[in-house]
């Protein structure tokens, strides 16, 4: 199940960039798991279901973050026409610590295009 916590006013892997960054600033580890536009290269062809076109921006990029806890928190982040909408993954048997989910918002909220 995903619940966006977050909307930024920029790019995807400019977004990415950032959390990355600002947690390890925090002691937090990221690790990148997926890139939507990474992927997009591999294939020939490929159009964005979104818009239709080769040209796009929409990008997807999965984080798993290590910080206090010992299971790492899964988030998502889906970016098109450069705002980002930050999720978590959780299911019935993974729910996120307020901590952890609370520490990860406070990482963009710095940046002042960030809404919840």
């Amino acid at each position: 199940m995903l619940n966006p916590v977050l909307s930024v006013s920029q790019a995807c892997n400019e977004t990415a960039d950032l959390l990355k960054r600002r947690l390890m600033e925090r002691g937090w580890k990221t690790l990148q798991t997926f890139d939507l536009q990474e992927a997009r290269f591999a294939i020939d062809g490929c159009s964005c279901p979104h818009h239709g076109t080769q040209e796009c921006d929409c990008d997807m990029v999965v984080l798993l973050v290590y910080g206090m806890e010992p299971e790492p928190v899964t988030v998502l982040l889906h970016g098109c026409d450069g705002q980002t909408q930050v999720a978590f993954a959780e299911n019935a048997q993974k729910k996120i610590k307020e901590t952890s989910a609370a520490a990860i918002r406070r990482a963009l909220e710095g940046n002042t295009s960030a809404t919840l």
